[in-house]
């Protein structure tokens, strides 16, 4: 199965696939992880994944834009944001 762009539906699809419960039953572990993932992010703690990576919150200073239509300048605030660093097996998945 090639696809372009997962979704949790075709994540859910795959994972039926490997485990042959019911894709229903894969949904629904889907959307525990995602929520859980959220759950820890949202309290500003890291996740990681070993072989995959780590989510982690950082902040992000306020900065001076420009609106290229207008020209105006913008200010942009600071915020939190979340940032993934891949893992040292997904780096060389990728590189290949």
């Amino acid at each position: 199965m090639e696809i372009r762009n997962a979704t949790k539906e075709d994540i859910a699809v795959m994972l039926s696939e490997i485990t042959g419960d019911s894709v229903t039953h894969s949904k629904n572990v889907v959307d525990g992880l995602v929520g859980i993932v959220k759950d820890i992010l949202s309290k500003g703690q890291a996740i990681q994944i070993r072989s995959l990576g780590t989510f982690k919150v950082v902040d992000r200073k306020g900065k001076t834009a420009h609106d290229f239509k207008t020209g105006q300048e913008l200010i942009v605030p600071a915020r939190k944001a979340v940032k993934f660093i891949p893992g040292k097996d997904l780096k060389n998945r990728i590189e290949k």
